[in-house]
């Protein structure tokens, strides 16, 4: 059978007794592929490895629509000072890993074992508000999946014929950025693609410092 793929989301839930009396933080992570031509126009060349640059909100939201890169995930994410936030948005792809072999004095029956590989981005926030600013600690994940995925024909004891299993090959990298921003400032990061692909992860954040009696978005909310 051939890989399947499903795409999936997942954030870690906030604390609400943690963010009950307040002030907590509201993070609003976009992100969207750019093209070296777009990253050119963007900083006048072809930046290479990642970035991050703190600009003005106004143009934190115009930059990339201008550039015609509309968001193609957006999230955000309400966790308490100093506390910890996750996303994720991952391409599942199951194949067949190995097979389970019975044998008897009449048959060899071999069963399938199916594995889960993954790609995609994953994101960990931490925010520290201090004063009318707030540190960031931003930990991206982000991985690329060899597609097709290679496959391997294997011989099962005492089996006629050959059986087919799959070998995935995923190339990762991490990249940790520490920026400070405020009501008035958003962070614009890019990170090469892992595999072969010259595309850059582009990505804008926004951190907001909020009161439980502003009625923010939900605790762990996320919108996508």
């Amino acid at each position: 059978a051939p890989p399947v793929r499903v795409a999936s989301l997942t954030t870690e839930p906030a604390d609400p007794a943690a963010l009950e009396p307040g002030p907590f933080i509201e993070i609003d992570a976009s992100f969207t592929p750019l093209t070296l031509d777009q990253v050119e126009e963007l900083f006048g060349h072809r930046r290479v490895g990642p970035w991050a640059v703190t600009v003005s909100r106004t143009a934190g939201r115009r930059v990339l629509a201008e550039l015609g890169a509309a968001p193609a995930h957006s999230q955000i994410v309400v966790v308490a000072d100093g506390q910890k936030g996750d996303v994720a948005i991952v391409n599942q792809v199951a194949y067949i890993e190995r097979f389970d072999v019975e044998s008897t004095s009449t048959a060899t029956i071999g069963d399938p074992i199916i594995g889960v590989a993954s790609d995609g981005i994953e994101v960990t926030f931490v925010g520290r508000i201090e004063g009318d600013r707030i540190a960031l600690e931003i930990e991206l994940a982000q991985s690329e999946l060899q597609r097709p995925i290679q496959e391997v024909d294997v011989q099962l004891p005492g089996a006629l014929n050959t059986a087919t299993i799959h070998q995935p090959v995923t190339s990762q990298q991490n990249v940790k950025i520490t920026p400070t921003v405020d009501g008035r400032t958003d962070v614009l990061i890019g990170v090469p693609l892992a595999g072969e692909s010259r595309d850059i992860l582009g990505g804008r954040i926004a951190a907001t410092v909020r009161t439980a009696r502003e009625g923010a978005a939900t605790p762990g909310a996320v919108n996508d």
